[in-house]
């Protein structure tokens, strides 16, 4: 699909607002089945991803989809990539609270609390699921939308919703398998991977090993993802299970890497040790 362009040019904003015209109380942003906030509707004259006029005059800028800041504690790697697992490009007057936009009206959702939400937000958002209503908040006030699969399309071909951080994703992945994956895995298995001489051999462990990792943290998950994947709210050049698109994430494009072996191997010894 061809991108929205406007002339940033001749651009003229939404007027903004004095913070007293709002009058009606700021409600809890509505969530899908999975736990995700509706995405926003893009407007129509949304320009390209990372078009702007400038700092002072911008015309769109992405909108952090978990918040508030205040409740995330970005010292910690779940929070983290709560918060950095999606963003959406957003007119800037659809957005901000001078000009009656998005954090005019929202407060925001409601944010994971425990390990297994964290993971499952995480892991829906990346795969950049996008439900079937979108908030439209180009009027005074916002309006649900249903999305259709040809927007749903647009927004992930254009890059209008993704991943902000893929780092800080990946991060939280490797944490939570790995540091925290070995309970519940039979020792003699760790001791064959930690054993293995051959690196084929140790390869083939290590995929052993973060496959029975990500099945057993991902059980709250598994469901609401191929459900969502078959209904085409997940895009089809993602995996169809989490499991593999949490491994994908994990390793490179010719499969597991050194890197991650080594971490198998440091967390694996630290665990035999804790055990023993």
């Amino acid at each position: 699909m061809q991108s929205i362009r406007i002339d940033l040019n001749n651009y003229t904003q939404k007027e903004p607002k004095d913070a007293g015209s709002f009058l009606n109380p700021k409600v809890t942003t509505p969530c899908d089945e999975t736990g995700l906030p509706y995405s926003l509707w893009p407007n129509k004259d949304l320009p390209a991803v990372g078009d702007v006029l400038d700092r002072i005059h911008p015309v769109a800028d992405f909108h952090h989809v978990a918040h508030p800041r205040s409740e995330l504690n970005l010292n910690d790697k779940a929070d983290l990539a709560v918060m950095n697992s999606r963003v959406e490009w957003t007119l800037y007057g659809d957005h901000h609270v001078q000009h009656s936009g998005y954090h005019a009206h929202y407060d925001g959702p409601k944010l994971p609390k425990t390990r297994v939400d964290k993971i499952r937000w995480v892991v829906m958002a990346s795969a950049g699921h996008i439900g079937g209503i979108a908030l439209d908040c180009s009027a005074d006030q916002p309006v649900e939308r249903e999305m259709p699969p040809a927007l749903r399309e647009k927004l992930w071909n254009e890059g209008i919703v993704r991943v902000a951080c893929p780092a800080a994703v990946r991060g939280f992945l490797v944490d939570t398998l790995i540091d925290e994956g070995f309970e519940g895995i039979a020792e003699g298995a760790i001791m064959k991977f930690l054993q293995a001489k051959e690196r084929s051999r140790k390869l083939e462990l290590g995929h052993f090993l973060l496959s029975q990792m990500t099945e057993d943290k991902i059980a709250g998950t598994d469901k609401i993802y191929k459900e969502a994947y078959q209904n085409g709210t997940i895009p089809a050049f993602v995996p169809k299970s989490p499991q593999r698109f949490i491994r994908k994430q994990l390793t490179s494009s010719d499969g597991i890497t050194n890197r991650l072996i080594n971490k198998l191997e440091q967390s694996g010894s630290q665990y035999l040790k804790l055990v023993s």
